[in-house]
């Protein structure tokens, strides 16, 4: 399939990435969750290598951006778990926002690692305020105009999941530089692994945790998720890196309003007008930002 694409497949289902961790979370806990969640993409990805009969080559594991994007890309996970079981419900908006600055990460991180060119300066530097300003509406207008109360645990969040959010853009700036000589996206398996561990602790010291979901049909429902999650992954590593990453960082620009909608469907949760403008500016500044790196000629 082309390349570009597949991607497209990781940016609609990372538009209901964070209700969906939110819920699941809730169920059974950020530890069993991610446990269990990773376990079943390290089986699929696994199986997936076996089926293809694909050998890892034993360089890549002396190579150390193996290591470094392996790094990058579990604080990720890290970051956007924490954050999105523990912020208040009703600030998830936020946490959207903040986190799905990824996408313009992408793209700052690939001019810094992987060469992409800046074409248009104005056009950049200017998309980049936008989107700055956009967090920023969200934000100081929360405090200012709605006055609402964070609680020190909200703050944490903020800071974690943009951190969580700016992780993803090296990984993925590293991915498409590097990624062919350590690992592509065959060693996605191995960096999985990690939080698949969580499973047997959560297993031998907190069993009580897949008893009590409110849901009977609440695990089947986990599994099904994990699935795509791995395709999800699959699927951008190998957009980054064979596909086209303005156009793939351009689409994911969007995943807000779907982030956003999927909030208020599955969560209940209100979507002001200031959020709205502040998610239209961070499309609308991603865009303009994007332009400012498509080459003044294609051939």
């Amino acid at each position: 399939m082309n390349p570009t694409l597949l991607g497209t497949f990781s940016v609609l289902w990372w538009g209901m990435a964070i209700p969906l961790s939110r819920i699941f979370q809730t169920e059974i806990g950020m530890l069993a969750y991610n446990g269990l969640a990773f376990t079943i993409m390290v089986i699929l990805g696994f199986s997936y290598q076996k089926y293809r009969k694909t050998v890892w080559d034993k360089a890549i594991f002396k190579n150390k951006y193996f290591y470094l994007r392996g790094l990058f890309m579990l604080l990720h996970v890290a970051c956007f778990s924490f954050a999105a079981l523990m912020v208040q419900k009703e600030y998830i908006p936020i946490v959207i926002l903040l986190n799905y600055f990824w996408p313009s990460a992408v793209i700052l991180y690939s001019i810094w690692i992987s060469g992409v060119q800046v074409t248009r300066w104005l056009y950049f530097i200017v998309g980049m305020l936008v989107i700055l300003a956009a967090l920023t509406i969200e934000l100081v207008g929360s405090l200012v105009f709605e006055k609402l109360d964070f609680q020190p645990l909200d703050y944490i969040c903020f800071v974690v999941v943009f951190f969580g959010a700016n992780c993803w853009g090296v990984f993925s700036a590293l991915s498409r530089k590097y990624g062919d000589v350590s690992g592509t996206s065959t060693v996605i398996p191995f960096y999985h692994a990690i939080f698949a561990l969580l499973l047997p602790f959560t297993l031998i010291f907190t069993p009580e945790s897949f008893a009590t979901t409110s849901t009977p049909f609440m695990i089947p429902i986990m599994i099904l998720c994990s699935f795509g999650g791995f395709l999800a992954y699959l699927s951008w590593d190998f957009g980054m890196r064979k596909g086209s990453v303005v156009v793939l960082s351009l689409l994911a620009d969007f995943i807000p309003w779907l982030s956003l909608f999927f909030a208020h469907i599955l969560l209940g949760v209100e979507i002001g007008n200031k959020t709205i403008l502040s998610a239209v500016l961070l499309v609308s500044g991603a865009m303009v930002a994007r332009y400012g790196t498509l080459p003044k000629k294609i051939v």
